[in-house]
């Protein structure tokens, strides 16, 4: 899988370039105009005389920074758009958690305030933070907000002598800040053919674009089928596995115990979420989860069922940051699974 990081702030390197600006006074009666990156599905105000700073000069993860021209003391104040890949479900807490204890290795850093608030219709929080700089004694709004597996932050930096002269243009800037609704094409329908084992007495349907991998390569599973081509670097994929059972339990009871040799074997892993259903006319979980291999993150569905002596578990596999092109693709996969009689 292609190596992706879990929340990791790179904040030296905002910290290092946090005071390259310089600032004319803002306030009241300041006129505004409206950056939209449809890129990056975001748009944000800003104080028409301030300067776009060259992208080719960014800080790795930040999409935009604007400054003004001229100096509040010996800096000035700027402003910064950045996003950092989050593990899916995540709530704003949690990331605002793990962005706090980042900003804690920045030179005596010193929280202000905290406050929840919704910005463009989204849960969000503003956190007013200082910092001690070459410079002197920095002041930063910083505004969190969370979106599927995007986490997003609005720095606004200021000289801490200067910060009432511009808190009120922060909080115009930040207040401003909308994502973009994406536009979805429509769906080509996808056609899928049927894998049927008679001698293990199963049958799964499956992409019929998708490629069924050589049996040499399947070890103990019973089939391995994957995508014609990769997402971010990594193939998405499913498989399907038959478990002896010691005794016939209940699929609620094997999934107890499944859930148990994960926890413990599997690194990283973390439960998305877990749904009773029904497949093939047998009662089914679906379990979802994350895990960390050799500094890969990747999510997996396994969707488990119990006839007798027997466990069935449809495992679907894909990166984070490809989920939802492939998450309904791998539930009309698992839902197609049929015993055969």
């Amino acid at each position: 899988m292609k190596a992706k990081k879990l929340i990791v702030l790179t904040l030296c390197a905002i910290l290092l370039g946090s005071t390259f600006a310089c600032g004319s006074g803002g306030g009241e009666g300041e006129e505004y105009l409206l950056y939209t990156d449809e890129d990056n599905r975001f748009s944000i105000l800003y104080p028409e005389d301030w300067v776009k700073y060259p992208e080719e000069l960014l800080e790795e993860f930040v999409l935009v920074s604007f400054w003004s021209t001229s100096l509040c003391g010996e800096e000035g104040p700027s402003f910064r758009v950045r996003t950092d890949e989050v593990p899916p479900a995540t709530s704003i807490q949690t990331f605002f958690e793990a962005v706090k204890r980042a900003l804690g290795d920045w030179p005596e850093y010193t929280p202000i305030s905290e406050e929840e608030l919704s910005v463009g219709g989204r849960p969000a929080i503003k956190h007013v933070y200082t910092y001690v700089a070459q410079a002197g004694t920095i002041s930063v709004m910083l505004l969190i907000l969370v979106e599927g597996t995007t986490g997003w932050s609005i720095f606004c930096f200021s000289p801490s002598a200067c910060w009432s002269q511009y808190e009120s243009s922060f909080d115009k800037i930040v207040d401003s800040f909308q994502l973009l609704q994406q536009v979805t094409p429509t769906p080509t329908p996808m056609s899928y053919s049927i894998y049927t084992d008679e001698d293990n007495g199963f049958s799964i349907s499956y992409p019929e674009e998708w490629d069924i991998l050589p049996e040499e390569l399947w070890g103990p599973l019973l089939v391995r089928i994957q995508a014609p081509s990769s997402c971010a670097g990594d193939i998405p994929c499913f498989n399907v596995l038959n478990v002896a059972l010691h005794y016939p339990m209940s699929v609620q009871t094997f999934n107890e115990a499944n859930t148990r040799q994960l926890s413990a074997n599997v690194p990283g892993y973390t439960l998305i979420s877990e749904e009773e259903l029904t497949v093939g006319g047998r009662p089914a979980i679906k379990h979802v989860y994350t895990d960390f291999f050799e500094e890969e993150s990747g999510i997996t569905m396994q969707v488990s069922l119990v006839e007798g002596t027997k466990a069935w578990v449809i495992s679907c596999f894909s990166v984070p940051v490809c989920w939802s092109q492939y998450e309904s693709i791998f539930d009309t996969i698992a839902a197609s699974f049929q015993l055969l009689e």
